[in-house]
């Protein structure tokens, strides 16, 4: 079975949540849309072990889309996608791994 983790690239909107940082290659390690009222709030990391890991693609892909109850709409009335102000990649969790070995910083 393989499983996935969601990795951040870059930013491409603006971050309401200004906790909700990150530097390229970190991966999601939490996530609640209902932050903020509703604007979302993100957390990542560069160890693995503390990633969200996925089942399969769909479930990550929907944790990218998920729409908080609290505003689904943003004032523009387009969907409220908070994680989609990241350029965010679903990756394989081998990908990060060599041989058993984490290739993330601050893995063992």
């Amino acid at each position: 079975m393989t499983l996935y983790v969601i990795q951040y690239v870059a930013l491409e909107g603006t971050v309401i949540d200004k906790s909700s940082r990150a530097d390229p290659g970190q991966l999601l390690k939490s996530f609640d849309p209902e932050a903020g009222d509703g604007w979302g709030s993100a957390t990542f990391t560069d160890i693995l072990d503390e990633a969200m890991i996925f089942e399969d693609l769909t479930d990550a892909y929907r944790e990218i889309m998920r729409v908080p109850v609290k505003r689904p709409r943003r004032p523009d009335g387009k969907p409220n996608m908070p994680l989609r102000v990241f350029t965010l990649e679903v990756v394989p969790v081998e990908k990060l791994m060599r041989g058993g070995e984490k290739l993330m910083r601050g893995g063992t």
